[in-house]
């Protein structure tokens, strides 16, 4: 009698049982199941994200977040204090004895021009350089890079105007290591040839933007020469075939960029080798390339001659990107750098760093494009 009792009371919690998990398949089969985890709201549909731009060059899609800052010399996703970071730049040296630059790597933008003697100078521009432990050779300006810089709100750190050793007031936020004596924020290395051996850091140079009062939060109606594509839609230049291009500076110096399908990247050469920051050791490399035509003016003095890039006359150019190059106009008026479709649009590119290299209009066939 007891196991007729226990047999019937398993039976009926076997029943139970199975009642309940046929209740649970119904429930499951038509209605919609709501989870306990916390929902991201900022999600959407945006192309699968395996480089730095968002987009992998395929049609496919997937659910991701989309961040809710954005760089503002980039246009990728940062953090909500990132996006308030005023630039520096910094004008360095571009010979043999000048190799390798420190910091470069850091570069947002890259800038460079011609100068006298056939030799280019560079200049980066960065909102990340508090953290950096070396950035180097530090050299003179020119007018033309100042305006540059400017145009995108830059603080910036140089030796001097002009290589001869002179150096005039520019009405800009400026850290001149010669008119300002400013032996707190600048180095000499030792275990380089003068007068490439001035060097900088990222504590010294925030320590002297402190030092100096200026404003460190970048213009509430500062825009860049051009504007990005939409996060995670890519513009595909309207052109001929870039994966390979060469600016000829002179026979002693060319810049070489080849485009790289994996990283859809263009890295840099230079004198023969790859471009290679001395700090990171990272080849440079970068997501869009702009080559700009330019006249030039040439002063002479009594100490010697130096050239300059006349920017209010503008000029053409092209935009590389993704192995793919398009014509482009440029101007510059009123302090503002602008970028142009041929057609006089307003130029869209896409998200990423930028190299903005500029040669004589007068040597046209100095730019080689592949």
């Amino acid at each position: 009698m007891a196991y007729t009792k226990q047999k019937t009371a398993t039976r009926i919690a076997v029943s139970l049982l199975m009642a309940l998990a046929i209740l649970i398949t119904f429930t499951f089969a038509g209605c919609e199941w709501t989870s306990l985890i916390p929902v991201q709201t900022q999600q959407t549909t945006v192309p699968n994200q395996t480089n730095n731009l968002g987009w992998d060059g395929t049609s496919s899609s997937t659910t991701a977040v989309v961040p809710e800052f954005f760089h503002t010399l980039t246009g990728l996703g940062c953090s909500e204090s990132e996006i308030l970071i005023r630039p520096v730049s910094v004008c360095l040296g571009n010979t043999s004895y000048a190799l390798p630059q420190c910091g470069i790597s850091s570069s947002d933008i890259l800038i460079e021009i011609p100068v006298e003697t056939g030799i280019s100078r560079l200049m980066m521009i960065t909102t990340n350089y508090a953290d950096i432990e070396q950035i180097g050779s530090v050299r003179a300006t020119r007018e033309s890079l100042a305006k540059i810089a400017d145009a995108f709100d830059a603080i910036q750190f140089y030796a001097g105007t002009a290589d001869e050793g002179t150096s005039v007031s520019l009405p800009y936020d400026t850290l001149d290591f010669l008119r300002q004596n400013l032996s707190n924020v600048y180095y000499r290395d030792p275990s380089r040839y003068a007068p490439h051996n001035l060097m900088t850091n990222g504590t010294l140079m925030t320590q002297g933007i402190e030092g100096l009062r200026y404003r460190t939060s970048i213009k509430d109606d500062f825009s860049l020469p051009y504007s990005f594509a939409d996060y995670g839609k890519t513009v595909t230049p309207i052109g001929s075939s870039a994966n390979s291009i060469k600016l000829t500076y002179s026979s002693i110096q060319q810049a070489n960029f080849t485009y790289d399908a994996n990283t859809n990247t263009y890295f840099r050469y230079q004198m023969g080798e790859q471009h290679i920051d001395g700090i990171t050791e990272q080849q440079l490399s970068f997501s869009n390339l702009f080559f700009l035509s330019a006249n030039t003016v040439t002063h002479e003095t009594s100490q010697g001659a130096t050239m300059d890039i006349t920017m209010e006359d503008g000029g053409s150019g092209i935009w590389c990107y993704g192995g793919i190059a398009q014509e482009i106009k440029w101007t510059y008026s009123d302090g503002e750098l602008l970028f142009y479709t041929v057609s006089g649009d307003p130029l869209t590119v896409n998200r990423g760093n930028a190299y903005i290299g500029f040669y004589k209009s007068s040597q046209a066939n100095s730019l080689s494009v592949q």
